[in-house]
């Protein structure tokens, strides 16, 4: 029952379903846990039975239980997270060359719907859940405005993915409503995206693990700032309140790190 109540508080916060589910699923994990070790201590928890675990996975499962204990009124025992010594690389990244070569062999494949995602993703700089809120109206205003967890967002829209999402409406006979539709007619799911550019990638001979919705979110980060030194700018745009996530967005990878080492006439 306390579980459920607690569900019912994090819903009440506005937060993503998805988050809810991440936090229940922490939380019964180490209520079972407990009950089925009633001679180990919470800390017991943390330092023998989480340690199969990643470091970073390690700590989102703290991260949950510490919030669930404060809502219970236990704020007197608390998880202390393990530090992370932050990387300094971004590795995970496409070149701009390999999002060429991605959208090149989506045409050749006549797949234009996704070869238009992948180009709104990376002119535009979205989260892949706010590909949603493009609508065949929104085209017409030039900006779309996303309220969500009570922050509003608005997202502006370049003439040239204009013009290209007004030729694939006319092409998909899209006249109202979303754009990127799935079988049902409704949006197109997120997890589809994914498959389709994981495929996409494979076909093409592009490092799988560098491609997903998100890298595009990256690249257009790294690709702004290459034309606007302005980091306060590129934060409102990707809709950051602190400009040290925008700082993890534009990142440089290793190679990048070492081209620019061997540049130096010393």
């Amino acid at each position: 029952m306390i579980i459920k109540d607690y569900e019912k508080f994090l819903v009440e916060q506005d937060l993503s379903k998805g988050t809810v589910k991440k936090y229940i699923s922490d939380v019964i994990q180490f209520e079972t846990w407990l009950m089925n070790n009633k001679d180990k201590t919470w800390r017991d928890y943390k330092y023998e039975y989480l340690r199969k675990y990643k470091i970073s996975t390690i700590n989102g499962k703290l991260i949950s239980i510490n919030k669930y204990l404060r809502w219970k009124g236990e704020s007197d025992i608390e998880f202390k997270c393990y530090k992370i010594q932050k990387n300094s690389c971004f590795e995970r990244i496409i070149t701009k060359k390999e999002y060429f070569l991605l959208l090149d062999y989506a045409l050749k494949k006549e797949n234009f719907k996704l070869y238009c995602i992948m180009r709104v993703l990376a002119l535009s700089g979205i989260r892949i859940g706010e590909l949603k809120y493009f609508t065949v109206e929104s085209l017409n205003r030039g900006i779309i405005d996303i309220v969500n967890k009570g922050k509003m967002r608005r997202i502006f829209l370049s003439y040239k993915l204009i013009e290209l999402l007004k030729r694939y409406c006319e092409k998909e006979q899209i006249e109202s409503g979303v754009i990127f539709r799935g079988r049902n007619e409704k949006a197109i799911s997120s997890k589809t995206i994914w498959k389709n550019l994981k495929k996409l990638a494979r076909d093409c001979n592009v490092q799988e693990q560098n491609v997903y919705p998100h890298m595009f979110r990256h690249l257009f980060a790294k690709e702004y700032l290459k034309i606007s030194d302005n980091i306060m700018e590129l934060a409102d745009i990707l809709g950051h309140s602190s400009l040290e996530s925008t700082w993890r967005y534009v990142r440089s990878s290793k190679r990048e790190k070492l081209i620019k080492l061997n540049m130096l006439d010393m």
